[in-house]
C-alpha cells in the first residue's frame, strides 16, 4: 500500500490547482480521478477566465494539464470507490489500488443529471450523450433529439443542427431558461423544432434508437406536471442537457453535505464531520462539489488553492484554531 501526504480526489480544475500548489509546497500527493477536465470540455467557448479574451474549454484544461505534469505531479486514472479513517490517517479504495494519506481533497466536482427512465443506461455512450457531441459526422442525415431547457441545450443543439438532418429541442416547460439570443438563433434555424411542454418517457430500441416516447406537461402554480398524453417520435441520437449533480456518492456518512448533496465547507475549505458538526480534521473539499453559491472556473480555481495550503498547514502541525497566512509558515 503505497502512502502519500496529500490525496486529490478529482483532476478537474479545482483538482489539478490544488495539485499545483501542493508541488510546490513539496507534499507527497497523488490525484485520483476518473478522467482529466470536468465539466469545462464541454463548453466551445470561455469568456470570463481572467487573461484570456476567449479560449476553449479543452485548450484550458489542456494548458492546465501540462503545468501540471511540469511539477512532476503523480496523477492516476481510477476511481475512488471508499474512503474510511485509519487511525489519524485515511484509507482510499480505488477499483485498482489502496492508498494511505494524511489529508485528502475533495475536488470530484459533479455528474451529469440522467432522466431515469427505461432505455437510458442501454444507449448511454453509444447513441445517448450527456451535455455534448461526440462526432459531428455521425449525425450527418440523423435525427437528434436535444433534452433541456438552459445554455448548454441550446448551444448542443446549435451545433447538432450544423450536421443533422433534423433537431428536435425538448424541454418540459413553454420557454427556455438560456439566454434570448440563443433562442433566436434557434428559432432561425429552419431543421430545428421545438418540442415544448413535454417530458421524455422512455427510449425505445435493440441494437440502435429508433423512438423517443414523451408525454405532455402543464404547468400549474410553478410546477411541471405530466398530463397523461403521450406521443412519440422517431429519434437517432439523444443529447441530454439537463444539468448536473454532485458526485457525492461515497462520501455518504464520511463528511457533512448540505440537502442537495453538497459539501459543506468553511471559509478555509475545511469539511464538517456529519455526527459532530467538528471541523473534519485533514479533510478539505473544492470546486462545483462544495456549497459555495458561485459554480465558476475562478472558484473552482480559487478553492482549490486554499485546500492546498490549508492542507500544507495541517500537515505542518496547524491543526485548529487561527489559521496563518501560508508565507508566515515555516
Amino acid at each position: 500500500m503505497e502512502e502519500f501526504e496529500l490525496v486529490i480526489i478529482g483532476g478537474g480544475f479545482a483538482g489539478l490547482t490544488a495539485s499545483i500548489f501542493a508541488s510546490e509546497r513539496g507534499l507527497k500527493t497523488i490525484v485520483l480521478t476518473k478522467n482529466i477536465g470536468g465539466q469545462i470540455l464541454l463548453s466551445d467557448r470561455v469568456t470570463n477566465y481572467p487573461g484570456f479574451r476567449e479560449i476553449s474549454g479543452r485548450e484550458l484544461i489542456e494548458n492546465l494539464y501540462k503545468q501540471v505534469k511540469s511539477k512532476n505531479v503523480d496523477m492516476r486514472i481510477e476511481e475512488v470507490k471508499e474512503i474510511r479513517e485509519k487511525g489519524e490517517k485515511y484509507l482510499i479504495k480505488t477499483d485498482k489500488n489502496e492508498y494511505l494519506t494524511k489529508t485528502i481533497i475533495i475536488a470530484s466536482g459533479k455528474i451529469p443529471r440522467k432522466l431515469g427512465i427505461p432505455g437510458e443506461d442501454q444507449f448511454s455512450g453509444k447513441y445517448l450523450f450527456y451535455s455534448f457531441v461526440p462526432s459531428l459526422e455521425e449525425l450527418k442525415g440523423k435525427k437528434v433529439a436535444v433534452i433541456g431547457g438552459g445554455n448548454t441545450a441550446l448551444e448542443v443543439c446549435l451545433k447538432a443542427s450544423e450536421y443533422a438532418e433534423k433537431v428536435f429541442i425538448i424541454h418540459r416547460r413553454s420557454e427556455f431558461r438560456g439566454f434570448e439570443s440563443l433562442v433566436q438563433k434557434i428559432k432561425d434555424k429552419e431543421n430545428v423544432e421545438l418540442v415544448m411542454n413535454a417530458i421524455p418517457k422512455e427510449i425505445v430500441g435493440k441494437e440502435k434508437i429508433e423512438k423517443l416516447i414523451l408525454e405532455k406537461t402543464k404547468v400549474e402554480e410553478g410546477k411541471v406536471i405530466p398530463t397523461g398524453e403521450k406521443f412519440e417520435l422517431e429519434i437517432d441520437y439523444i443529447f441530454v442537457c439537463i444539468g448536473f449533480v454532485p458526485s457525492t456518492g461515497i462520501l455518504e456518512g464520511f463528511v457533512k453535505m448540505n440537502e442537495y448533496k453538497m459539501v459543506e465547507i468553511d471559509k478555509f475549505c475545511r469539511t464538517f464531520d456529519p455526527k459532530t458538526g467538528e471541523i473534519k480534521q485533514g479533510v478539505f473539499a473544492a470546486g462545483d462539489i462544495t456549497d459555495t453559491p458561485f459554480k465558476q472556473l475562478t472558484v473552482a480555481a480559487g478553492e482549490g488553492t486554499k485546500a492546498a495550503l490549508q492542507a500544507y498547514l495541517y500537515i505542518k502541525g496547524v491543526k485548529g484554531g487561527p489559521v496563518i497566512s501560508s508565507w508566515h509558515s515555516k
